[in-house]
């Protein structure tokens, strides 16, 4: 029947009806997946439904499928590479560091130390403990050809060596001689042949007067007589071996075992020679006590270059 006589008559052909089903079978199986059968009736609200995309489709597979076993993610294959990767990116940029950019320490010197047990007197085994040291060749120096280095005593501090300061060190009666500081007495004096107060304790061996004198901010270590004896030629022309008040000395002044009087004898020549392992020791044992030795004051008055 032709479309005139489809209007004609008011009913439509059957091809028009035929194409009619096929559209309405399409729309109903195109909505087909996205049925509301499969939503709670119960609820009050619907939500709206949406296609969702390939990439969130993957996605949400990729977050819902369990882990296998030596497989890893992505992300956390990128993160664990880094992390392996950043140990060799460093060793790469410290190997492309030149060597000027690396500040090396001072090499010590290779001088072995000294034996302690060698036969040979403190003075020697002095000298070559010295020399491994602290890589110096130091000599010994007269009281007398240094003047420069040792405290010149004034009319005051003579005036100051009194009968009572000399008896109170004298009996090492150390409470005295406090209260005598406390009144204003001059604790850095000398008499006349330029012996101090800190001479006579160390002769007599008086550890508590030595250390309280040492521990004046105005008494010094650095003098000497007329015969160029300082206090440590004294400490060590005492019987017994002062290690004590000697370890004091070297910790203040080690410059004063290298001071010869005017004879030419050095402190540890008025030591006794059963003494001298005793002395050996000693100054290994304290040999840090050395490092004032590298003062460049000392290093021109002691080395062998400064005559």
């Amino acid at each position: 029947m032709s479309g005139s006589q489809e209007k004609h008559n008011g009913e439509p052909s059957s091809k028009t009806i035929r194409l009619m089903v096929d559209r309405e079978s399409c729309a109903i199986a195109k909505a087909k997946p996205y049925s509301l059968s499969s939503v709670d009736k119960s609820s009050s609200t619907l939500n709206r439904i949406t296609r969702p995309s390939s990439s969130d489709k993957s996605s949400e597979k990729m977050r819902s499928a369990p882990p296998v076993k030596g497989i890893r993610s992505p992300e956390i294959a990128q993160m664990v590479s880094s992390d392996e990767e950043a140990p060799n990116k460093r060793k790469r940029r410290l190997s492309k560091r030149s060597k000027s950019d690396i500040i090396e320490s001072p090499s010590k010197p290779t001088v072995p130390l000294p034996d302690v047990n060698e036969n040979i007197s403190p003075d020697d085994y002095l000298l070559k403990l010295v020399e491994a040291q602290l890589g110096l060749k130091l000599e010994q120096r007269k009281a007398m050809e240094v003047k420069d280095f040792f405290h010149e005593s004034t009319e005051e501090e003579k005036a100051a060596y009194t009968t009572e300061v000399v008896t109170a060190v004298r009996d090492e009666q150390l409470d005295h001689l406090e209260k005598m500081r406390e009144n204003g007495q001059e604790l850095n004096c000398f008499n006349r042949f330029g012996e101090s107060l800190l001479n006579l304790a160390c002769r007599r061996g008086f550890q508590s007067i030595v250390r309280y004198l040492m521990d004046q901010p105005n008494v010094t270590v650095k003098s000497s007589d007329d015969c160029g004896r300082t206090p440590l030629h004294d400490a060590c022309w005492h019987p017994q071996a002062q290690t004590t008040i000697c370890k004091w000395i070297l910790e203040e002044e080690p410059a004063l075992f290298f001071i010869k009087d005017k004879r030419g004898c050095s402190a540890f020549e008025y030591a006794r020679p059963e003494h001298w392992p005793v002395w050996r020791k000693f100054l290994l044992e304290n040999r840090e006590s050395l490092e004032k030795l590298q003062d460049p004051v000392i290093k021109s008055m002691l080395s062998k270059q400064a005559l």
